[in-house]
């Protein structure tokens, strides 16, 4: 038997493409040669694992799939008082909110949407409660579905007008409230979620600030423990290059040198950073711009100030 033939052996089927870049046929799941494609029924070429689309499809018949009921809400579907999915390849025409329909269990999981299906009484009137933003709690025949659809509806309409978008996995706990107080009870639901929001950024952000600073300290420590090596050896050179004279130098601990030296016949005391020798306390008057001199060119501003009398040792 020529097993090439099975190899090269090539097949077209009509599949739905919803996203991502693999589509679902029956028994398994293929991997798209390229995923630029609007979501939609689409005709591909198969070959091996590897699914080209060729064209646009009309949908096939969906029968043989199994059937979920519920109501349409969002984008959704709302298949009992606590269960929702999100609904996939919509008519361009979106079904009216909290409509009955019928969608279908593709292959690999998705929801796709299939009919839309007769309407009671209650259906109408919840609709009508919720452009009007009224509780349902008076409506005959209300069922858990149809409750929570409502509820999902409302939420996600004030979610936008408040831009705080609303899944219904966060809806779920405000169902009860939002059915009975209508668009109050939604407000203060999306006001509790949104404040939820602000303070999980929150925390996430300072968080993130504190993991910064740790990653910080760790650079810094072991810039430190480097630089300590050869400080003595860098300051004598700094002071040296500006005519003034080390004499003794006490590591403080925290990243800092305590450095005595002579200059124009006078002592002073400074402290600067071990890494760069950028200096912390000058030991002299800077009015606070000690951050601004080097070790180096302290000297020169010292020597400035004793020109013009101006003077004033801090440390000693």
């Amino acid at each position: 038997m020529d097993h090439t033939k099975f190899l090269g052996k090539k097949e077209t089927l009509v599949l739905p493409f919803v996203g991502g870049t693999r589509v679902e046929a029956p028994g398994r799941s293929l991997r798209l040669a390229r995923s630029d494609l609007e979501p939609g029924f689409w005709s591909f070429s198969i070959a091996g694992r590897t699914a080209t689309p060729v064209e646009r499809a009309e949908a096939p018949s969906l029968e043989d799939r199994p059937k979920v009921r519920g109501h349409f809400a969002a984008g959704a579907l709302v298949t009992s008082g606590s269960a929702c999915e999100e609904l996939e390849l919509l008519p361009a025409e979106e079904p009216p909110a909290l409509s009955p329909l019928t969608a279908r269990r593709w292959h690999g999981g998705a929801l796709l949407f299939d009919a839309l299906e007769f309407e009671g009484d209650a259906e109408p009137a919840c609709r009508e409660a919720l452009e009007e933003g009224r509780g349902i709690d008076g409506i005959r025949g209300v069922t858990p579905a149809l409750r929570a659809a409502f509820a999902a509806a409302l939420l996600a309409r004030v979610g936008r007008m408040h831009n705080t978008p609303i899944s219904f996995v966060e809806a779920r706990p405000y169902v009860h409230d939002v059915a009975t107080r209508g668009e109050a009870g939604a407000r203060a639901a999306v006001a509790r979620i949104a404040d939820e929001r602000r303070r999980d950024a929150a925390a996430r952000a300072a968080r993130e600030v504190e993991e910064r600073a740790e990653e910080n300290r760790r650079v810094r420590a072991a810039r430190v423990a480097t630089a300590r090596e050869t400080v003595e050896e860098r300051v004598e050179k700094a002071l040296r290059s500006a005519d003034a004279h080390l004499r003794a130098t006490r590591d403080l601990g925290d990243g800092t040198l305590e450095v005595t030296y002579t200059f124009a016949g006078q002592r002073f005391v400074s402290v600067v950073d071990v890494v760069d020798l950028n200096v912390v306390d000058a030991g002299v008057c800077l009015a606070g711009e000690d951050s601004l001199v080097t070790l180096e060119s302290l000297p020169g501003v010292i020597r400035e100030a004793i020109d013009t009398d101006r003077l004033v040792i801090t440390r000693r």
